[in-house]
């Protein structure tokens, strides 16, 4: 309480008037004197000293006070909080160890103690459980929390892989196979008839065609069986069935052992699948222009045709052949009968008649006519001459002559007529010059004496065209060397002397 004095009072006597109390105090009025009732944080008579409020150190654990208005303020030592810093910070609160460690709260730190498989301060680093190769034989390591797993290679188990798989554990070879495990693999040896990895596959025995000559083979257990065609015996049906063993071929034919069959080679004169008929050798006609067949065993006889012969009567009788055809005639074979084409000058069947060209009485004036081969010759009555004693002769001649004449006009008609018409153009071209110089020839030398010959000393221009034409044939054959240089001679003769 502040007092004032009287005087003081006595000039106021409300000591409050003046507002003495400060910083928000209240005064309160009294005798001669009042009294400041200080707002917090004030002190003092008039409230107008601050209170100290770090005096009684209310900041605790080393925390640095500052001392405000009515109040203080205190900065933590660090791991510390609270208005007065005495609460412990718990740096566990966030949670900083992972992984469910545990954490120990420390003053301002903490501690994690860390799960199995985990490390660090925070307990968030993975150990490693693969870092000391534990997987072995080439397996793959895989870290996991706290542990590892091993991927073992193939043929190998176990947590590390260190323990071989026996791959005959679980009874791979079948039907009595006997297994040997290896590493990773495993090995069958089959019981017969089986093959195959497992030795699960049946060994098809028919497979290599066994069963021969189109068999059927049936495949069995390490066996097979065939089933032969017909014809075929033995195991593999490889052999064959000789059908001629019960002698089927009758006669002496030979049999010859065929596939399910057998064939007969007969016997001349048999015939039929066992050789057992008797062959008719006439069947196929063998006799041949109306000729009659006798069936004889293994043979046949013909009865031939008239003019057939051969023992298939096909050969036509050459009736020719004895020379039936007389003085040069020419004779052609027919049908059990021949023809003859005469020479000139002759005819009948055999032309063996001479033509007596005497005959159509050539010769004139009461000549006499001789007859001769092919031709004829007059001897002339006196006072005539010429081929037919038909021209007058001169006194000077002779009284009596002969001519020899050829009758070709008459023998080269009957000729012709019996070569055909067909046949006359070519055989006249060729038959007149031989005759004309046979008869040339002939005449020449048959001249008798006392015949009448004419002369030649007449000059070339008086010949006849005949005979011109007769020489120039005979030059241009000289020619061409067709004639030889006697026949020129000849027939010059000739020529000249029938002029």
């Amino acid at each position: 309480m502040y007092r004032k004095d009287v005087d003081a009072c006595a000039q106021n006597p409300y000591e409050c008037a003046p507002v003495p109390c400060k910083n928000g105090a209240t005064c309160t009025n009294l005798q001669n004197a009042y009294t400041c009732t200080c707002s917090a944080g004030w002190q003092g008579d008039n409230c107008d000293q601050d209170i100290n409020e770090c005096a009684p150190f209310p900041c605790k654990n080393g925390a640095t006070c500052t001392n405000l208005q009515n109040a203080y303020s205190c900065t933590c030592y660090p791991g510390w909080q609270g208005n007065n810093c005495d609460q412990d910070i718990n740096e566990c609160a966030p949670v900083p160890c992972k992984n469910g460690a545990t954490c120990t709260n420390l003053q301002n730190a903490y501690t994690c103690t860390c799960s199995t498989g985990w490390q660090g301060d925070n307990c968030n680093q993975d150990i490693n459980e693969c870092s000391p190769i534990p997987c072995k034989n080439g397996a793959t390591c895989t870290n996991l929390q706290n542990a590892y797993s091993c991927t073992c290679s193939p043929g190998w188990q176990g947590n590390n892989c260190d323990q071989d798989v026996d791959e005959c554990a679980l009874n791979p070879c079948k039907y009595g196979a006997t297994c040997k495990n290896l590493q990773n693999e495993y090995s069958c040896m089959c019981s017969p008839g089986w093959q195959g990895k497992n030795c699960d596959e049946d060994i098809n025995e028919c497979a290599p065609v066994p069963c021969k000559n189109g068999a059927t083979c049936t495949n069995l257990q390490n066996a097979y069986t065939c089933t032969c065609s017909t014809g075929w015996q033995g195991d593999n049906c490889n052999q064959d069935i000789n059908e001629c063993s019960p002698i089927p071929c009758k006669n002496g034919a030979t049999c010859t052992n065929l596939q399910n069959a057998y064939s007969c080679t007969c016997s001349p004169g048999w015939q039929g699948n066992n050789c057992d008929q008797d062959f008719d050798e006439c069947a196929l006609d063998p006799c041949k222009y109306g000729a009659t067949c006798n069936n004889l065993q293994n043979e046949y006889s013909c009865m031939c045709s008239p003019g057939w012969q051969g023992k298939n009567c096909d050969k036509d009788i050459n009736e020719c052949a004895p020379a039936p055809c007389k003085n040069g005639a020419t004779c052609i074979n027919l049908q059990n009968a021949y023809t003859c084409t005469c020479s000139t000058g002759w005819h009948g069947d055999n032309c063996n008649q001479d033509i007596n060209e005497c005959a159509p009485f050539p010769c004139k004036n009461g000549a006499t006519c001789t007859n001769l081969q092919n031709a004829y010759s007059c001897t002339c009555s006196p006072g005539w001459q010429g081929n037919n004693c038909d021209q007058e002769a001169s006194t000077s001649q002779a009284p009596e002559l002969q001519s020899t004449v050829s009758s070709t006009t008459e023998s080269w008609t009957s000729v012709y007529i019996g070569v055909g018409v067909g046949f006359f153009v070519l055989v006249v071209i060729n038959v007149a010059v031989i005759v004309i110089i046979a008869k040339k020839l002939r005449r020449r030398n048959t001249r008798m004496p006392n015949t009448f010959t004419p002369q030649i000393n007449e000059g070339r221009e008086d010949q006849t065209l005949e005979a011109r034409g007769l020489m120039e044939s005979v030059y241009d054959r000289i020619a061409d060397r067709d004639v030889h240089l006697s026949e020129y001679e000849n027939l010059k003769i000739a020529t000249e002397t029938s002029l």
